[in-house]
């Protein structure tokens, strides 16, 4: 009798490991799942350009297993954003913009609300400050 009752602890023991396994898996799989990025996606609006134009621009940010990547496209040049950091619904990056021989470093600030983010951005030494309006595009 004894040795049916250790037998039953045993496989008891056994059915319950495997399920906290598996559920341990389910989890840790939603929770690295790419759709809880809250800037992954497309996002567009309208900024100012080198030569203070308005044109269109998107934000194309994927979801990566290092983090975040993405690129800012423009009329002209896709320009690939660079130190992306996102901290609650604060979303950082910069991005470097050829102009006239030269090249300038922007560093957009943004905050997420739902389906926007609105960004301050800043070239490095100041003399170029803007704020952009990105709506989510899909």
């Amino acid at each position: 009798m004894a040795c049916h009752q250790t037998r039953r602890v045993l496989v008891f023991r056994s059915l319950l490991i495997r399920v906290v396994f598996l559920i341990t898996v389910a989890l840790l799989c939603l929770l690295g799942a790419p759709g809880d990025n809250p800037v992954a996606g497309h996002w567009a609006g309208r900024s100012p350009n080198p030569i203070g134009q308005t044109e269109q621009v998107e934000l194309r940010i994927t979801a990566v297993d290092s983090g975040i990547s993405g690129v800012l496209h423009t009329p002209d040049v896709d320009i690939p954003i660079e130190k992306p950091q996102l901290q609650g619904r604060r979303f950082t990056f910069e991005a470097t913009r050829a102009f006239r021989g030269r090249k300038i470093v922007y560093h957009y600030d943004g905050q997420i609300s739902a389906d926007s983010i609105d960004f301050t951005v800043q070239n490095d030494d100041g003399s170029i400050f803007f704020r952009f309006l990105a709506r989510r595009a899909q």
